[in-house]
Protein backbone atom coordinates (compact mmCIF):
# COMPACT_ATOMS: atom_id res chain seq x y z
CA UNK A 1 0.00 0.00 0.00
CA UNK A 2 1.27 3.31 -0.83
CA UNK A 3 -0.43 6.23 -0.06
CA UNK A 4 0.25 10.03 -1.50
CA UNK A 5 -1.65 13.65 -0.89
CA UNK A 6 -2.14 15.07 -4.40
CA UNK A 7 -4.04 17.87 -3.80
CA UNK A 8 -3.47 20.67 -2.89
CA UNK A 9 -0.14 20.44 -3.77
CA UNK A 10 1.75 22.36 -0.57
CA UNK A 11 0.58 19.22 1.78
CA UNK A 12 2.24 17.13 0.24
CA UNK A 13 6.10 15.97 2.08
CA UNK A 14 8.39 17.37 0.17
CA UNK A 15 11.09 14.55 1.42
CA UNK A 16 8.90 11.61 -0.07
CA UNK A 17 7.59 12.74 -3.60
CA UNK A 18 11.30 13.69 -5.16
CA UNK A 19 12.59 10.46 -4.37
CA UNK A 20 9.90 8.28 -6.54
CA UNK A 21 10.48 7.56 -10.22
CA UNK A 22 10.26 10.42 -12.53
CA UNK A 23 7.31 8.23 -14.64
CA UNK A 24 5.45 7.09 -11.54
CA UNK A 25 5.72 10.94 -10.33
CA UNK A 26 4.18 12.23 -13.90
CA UNK A 27 1.81 9.18 -13.75
CA UNK A 28 0.40 10.07 -10.23
CA UNK A 29 0.53 13.77 -11.38
CA UNK A 30 -1.54 13.11 -14.53
CA UNK A 31 -3.95 11.13 -13.13
CA UNK A 32 -4.58 13.68 -9.86
CA UNK A 33 -4.93 16.38 -12.20
CA UNK A 34 -7.59 14.28 -14.37
CA UNK A 35 -9.39 13.14 -11.65
CA UNK A 36 -9.64 16.70 -9.94
CA UNK A 37 -13.16 17.02 -11.41
CA UNK A 38 -14.87 14.21 -11.13
CA UNK A 39 -15.33 14.58 -7.61
CA UNK A 40 -17.15 17.70 -8.13
CA UNK A 41 -19.46 16.35 -10.99
CA UNK A 42 -20.49 13.72 -9.17
CA UNK A 43 -21.23 15.62 -5.64
CA UNK A 44 -22.99 18.14 -8.18
CA UNK A 45 -25.25 15.65 -9.40
CA UNK A 46 -25.98 14.22 -5.47
CA UNK A 47 -26.99 17.41 -4.70
CA UNK A 48 -29.56 17.80 -7.45
CA UNK A 49 -31.59 15.40 -5.49
CA UNK A 50 -34.64 16.88 -3.91
CA UNK A 51 -34.41 19.38 -1.16
CA UNK A 52 -30.49 19.60 -1.26
CA UNK A 53 -28.57 22.63 -2.22
CA UNK A 54 -25.77 22.47 -5.27
CA UNK A 55 -24.52 25.90 -3.95
CA UNK A 56 -23.79 24.12 -0.53
CA UNK A 57 -22.37 21.25 -1.75
CA UNK A 58 -20.35 23.39 -4.22
CA UNK A 59 -19.03 25.61 -1.15
CA UNK A 60 -18.29 22.72 1.10
CA UNK A 61 -16.44 20.88 -1.44
CA UNK A 62 -14.71 23.03 -4.12
CA UNK A 63 -11.19 22.94 -3.93
CA UNK A 64 -11.06 19.97 -1.33
CA UNK A 65 -8.11 17.58 -0.42
CA UNK A 66 -7.57 14.48 -2.38
CA UNK A 67 -5.71 12.09 -1.57
CA UNK A 68 -4.64 8.61 -3.94
CA UNK A 69 -3.87 5.12 -2.01
CA UNK A 70 -2.45 2.71 -4.41
CA UNK A 71 -3.61 -1.00 -3.39
CA UNK A 72 -0.99 -4.26 -3.97
CA UNK A 73 -2.81 -7.51 -2.89
CA UNK A 74 -0.24 -10.31 -3.71
CA UNK A 75 -1.95 -13.80 -4.26
CA UNK A 76 -2.11 -16.32 -1.56
CA UNK A 77 -2.01 -19.67 -1.09
CA UNK A 78 -5.01 -20.01 1.67
CA UNK A 79 -6.97 -16.81 0.75
CA UNK A 80 -9.96 -17.98 3.07
CA UNK A 81 -7.09 -17.65 6.14
CA UNK A 82 -6.15 -13.70 5.17
CA UNK A 83 -8.05 -10.16 4.92
CA UNK A 84 -6.77 -8.08 1.76
CA UNK A 85 -8.58 -4.94 3.55
CA UNK A 86 -10.63 -5.61 6.70
CA UNK A 87 -14.43 -4.32 6.51
CA UNK A 88 -14.84 -0.50 7.27
CA UNK A 89 -16.57 2.42 5.71
CA UNK A 90 -14.41 5.24 4.45
CA UNK A 91 -13.86 7.84 6.65
CA UNK A 92 -13.99 10.37 3.58
CA UNK A 93 -16.05 12.51 1.43
CA UNK A 94 -16.11 10.07 -1.47
CA UNK A 95 -13.71 7.78 -2.69
CA UNK A 96 -13.30 7.10 -6.18
CA UNK A 97 -11.95 3.28 -7.05
CA UNK A 98 -10.31 2.00 -10.01
CA UNK A 99 -9.47 -1.76 -10.11
CA UNK A 100 -6.74 -1.86 -12.06
CA UNK A 101 -6.11 -5.53 -13.33
CA UNK A 102 -9.95 -6.04 -13.41
CA UNK A 103 -9.29 -8.66 -10.19
CA UNK A 104 -12.30 -9.54 -8.18
CA UNK A 105 -11.81 -8.66 -4.54
CA UNK A 106 -13.86 -5.88 -3.49
CA UNK A 107 -16.96 -6.63 -1.75
CA UNK A 108 -19.57 -4.36 0.23
CA UNK A 109 -21.98 -5.54 2.63
CA UNK A 110 -25.60 -5.81 2.18
CA UNK A 111 -28.54 -7.23 4.46
CA UNK A 112 -25.63 -8.64 6.46
CA UNK A 113 -24.44 -10.73 3.37
CA UNK A 114 -20.94 -9.90 1.75
CA UNK A 115 -21.47 -8.94 -1.86
CA UNK A 116 -18.72 -9.33 -4.68
CA UNK A 117 -18.34 -6.12 -6.74
CA UNK A 118 -17.42 -7.12 -10.36
CA UNK A 119 -14.43 -4.91 -11.63
CA UNK A 120 -15.95 -3.33 -15.17
CA UNK A 121 -13.50 -2.84 -17.82
CA UNK A 122 -12.50 1.55 -17.61
CA UNK A 123 -14.64 2.04 -15.06
CA UNK A 124 -14.79 3.43 -11.73
CA UNK A 125 -16.61 2.84 -8.47
CA UNK A 126 -17.76 5.69 -6.14
CA UNK A 127 -18.40 4.95 -3.16
CA UNK A 128 -19.98 7.46 -0.19
CA UNK A 129 -17.85 8.17 2.83
CA UNK A 130 -18.57 8.97 6.56
CA UNK A 131 -18.60 12.82 5.68
CA UNK A 132 -20.90 13.02 2.83
CA UNK A 133 -23.11 10.65 4.88
CA UNK A 134 -23.14 13.12 7.61
CA UNK A 135 -23.55 16.31 5.54
CA UNK A 136 -26.16 14.92 3.59
CA UNK A 137 -27.67 14.29 6.93
CA UNK A 138 -28.43 10.52 6.23
CA UNK A 139 -29.55 10.78 2.53
CA UNK A 140 -26.78 9.06 1.19
CA UNK A 141 -25.65 5.96 3.24
CA UNK A 142 -21.07 5.57 3.92
CA UNK A 143 -21.58 1.97 2.74
CA UNK A 144 -19.56 -0.86 4.53
CA UNK A 145 -16.43 -2.86 2.02
CA UNK A 146 -13.70 -4.72 2.46
CA UNK A 147 -11.03 -6.37 -0.15
CA UNK A 148 -10.25 -9.95 -0.44
CA UNK A 149 -7.40 -11.82 -1.83
CA UNK A 150 -7.34 -14.47 -3.78
CA UNK A 151 -4.99 -18.05 -4.76
CA UNK A 152 -4.40 -17.33 -8.37
CA UNK A 153 -3.69 -13.41 -9.28
CA UNK A 154 -2.89 -10.51 -7.69
CA UNK A 155 -4.76 -7.64 -7.53
CA UNK A 156 -4.55 -3.77 -7.84
CA UNK A 157 -6.39 -0.93 -7.29
CA UNK A 158 -5.79 2.84 -6.61
CA UNK A 159 -8.46 4.61 -3.95
CA UNK A 160 -8.92 8.51 -4.74
CA UNK A 161 -10.45 9.96 -1.83
CA UNK A 162 -11.84 13.22 -1.50
CA UNK A 163 -12.78 15.29 1.50
CA UNK A 164 -13.83 19.38 2.09
CA UNK A 165 -11.30 21.92 1.88
CA UNK A 166 -8.67 21.15 4.54
CA UNK A 167 -9.37 24.53 6.14
CA UNK A 168 -12.86 24.25 6.24
CA UNK A 169 -15.97 22.85 8.68
CA UNK A 170 -18.46 19.95 7.88
CA UNK A 171 -21.88 20.76 9.17
CA UNK A 172 -25.43 19.14 7.20
CA UNK A 173 -26.43 21.33 4.64
CA UNK A 174 -28.09 24.21 5.51
CA UNK A 175 -30.84 23.17 2.67
CA UNK A 176 -31.19 19.99 4.42
CA UNK A 177 -31.57 21.24 7.36
CA UNK A 178 -34.51 23.28 6.80
CA UNK A 179 -36.90 20.43 5.32
CA UNK A 180 -35.89 17.79 8.17
CA UNK A 181 -37.76 16.96 11.00
CA UNK A 182 -35.13 15.70 13.35
CA UNK A 183 -31.83 16.29 12.08
CA UNK A 184 -28.71 14.17 12.97
CA UNK A 185 -26.74 17.35 13.76
CA UNK A 186 -27.93 20.98 14.06
CA UNK A 187 -25.01 22.98 14.45
CA UNK A 188 -21.79 23.26 12.44
CA UNK A 189 -19.37 20.13 13.39
CA UNK A 190 -15.50 20.85 13.40
CA UNK A 191 -13.52 20.06 10.95
CA UNK A 192 -13.15 15.66 10.46
CA UNK A 193 -10.42 16.02 8.70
Amino acid sequence: MFYMISLPTHLRKPHVFPNLSISLREIMEIYGVELKNLPMTILGLIAKAPKMGARDMKELFEEGYQGMRINYYPPCLQPDQVMGLAPHSDPVGLTILLQLNEMEGLQTRKDGMWIPIKPLSNAFIDDVGDILEIVTNGAYRSIENRATVNSMQERLSIATIYNPKIDGHCWVLDSLLMWSKSPNCESPLASLI
